[in-house]
């Protein structure tokens, strides 16, 4: 009668560690993350896309070495995992605008170009972020184009200034040297002094 009670509560644990196992693994929405890991990290386990950003809860808790799913993933680092925040970068351009446009929702500048991607995907007349913008019209927008104005030019060499001062940013500028203030020779002068110059210079031959 022992033996029997005891191969019966032998039986029992060996039952409930199996249905804790179970449990443990169950991934009731098959998003890659068991339902006890979206637990601790605050997803839905009926969701498996619980930010309705368009990318998966399973690539969002994968770390960019590869590591998950199921890590607890917050790129800008604002205090929300980024598969529960709206724009994962931090760079004003949610996710899912971010996934529509091609760019990266974990890079804030996806071109690598040091020009963030809330200023490529923001029009001359200031709307956006998260506008398409293809300033040289090749098909590429300027989020994701090395040289956005198509002068040959890379934008991480001409930057954001306004080398002219005609108001478009070099880098969206195909004739950087063009206006009043620009320099077109390179020779330290802007085409107004030049101007002013060769002026004086006539005037003072008479």
């Amino acid at each position: 009668m022992r033996y029997a009670i005891t191969a019966f509560f032998a039986v029992a644990v060996l039952s409930s560690a199996a249905i804790g196992s179970t449990l443990a693994a169950t991934d009731t929405d098959g998003d890659g993350l068991t339902d006890a890991t979206e637990n601790t990290l605050g997803t839905d386990p009926n969701d498996p896309d619980i930010d309705d950003d368009g990318i998966p809860d399973d690539v969002e808790t994968t770390r960019p070495d590869g590591t998950g799913p199921g890590e607890a993933v917050d790129t800008d680092g604002d205090g929300t995992i980024d598969a529960l925040g709206a724009d994962s970068d931090g760079d004003g351009i949610t996710d899912t605008d971010e996934v529509a446009l091609g760019t990266a929702p974990r890079d804030a500048d996806s071109d690598r170009d040091d020009i963030n991607d809330t200023v490529e995907t923001t029009r001359p007349d200031g709307t956006g972020p998260g506008e398409i913008v293809d300033t040289d019209g090749d098909g590429t927008i300027d989020a994701l184009d090395t040289d956005s104005d198509g002068d040959g030019t890379d934008d991480t060499n001409e930057g954001t200034g306004d080398n002219d001062g005609d108001g478009t940013p070099d880098y969206r500028d195909d004739a950087d040297e063009d206006d009043p203030d620009g320099d077109l020779d390179g020779d330290g002068l802007a085409a107004i002094d030049e101007v002013n110059k060769l002026s004086t210079v006539r005037e003072g031959s008479y």
